[in-house]
């Protein structure tokens, strides 16, 4: 149902210049009720789903508790964010020799 919504109320937005010209996505932005366990009554959320070059849809859920209206843009920006995140961390691993290193939890 949302693939559908998507295809008819997209847009096509620039979120940022790059190396190679501007970075673009398709995105849409829609208000949707969620009824979460142990809640009395339904909350408002913003349904963010953006669709990249290769067809892979990326969904986000967002509570947007008193925070004013931003544009797509800013939403396909935030979205975006997340590459640089995942890009610093594996890049820390790396550097501290902890590409291959393991955490196990043993309960006593």
């Amino acid at each position: 149902m949302a693939q559908e919504h998507f295809e008819s109320a997209h847009q096509r937005v620039t979120y940022r210049s790059g190396t190679k010209g501007e970075l673009w996505t398709r995105i849409w932005v829609s208000t949707v009720w969620t009824w979460e366990p142990g809640t009395q009554e339904p909350r408002e959320r913003l349904l963010i789903i953006r669709r990249d070059a290769d067809n892979s849809f990326k969904i986000q859920p967002e509570q947007p508790a008193g925070r004013p209206a931003q544009s797509w843009a800013h939403y396909a920006w935030a979205q975006a964010q997340r590459f640089w995140s995942e890009h610093a961390f594996h890049e820390a691993k790396s550097q501290l020799g902890m590409a291959q290193h393991q955490v196990r939890v043993w309960p006593g």
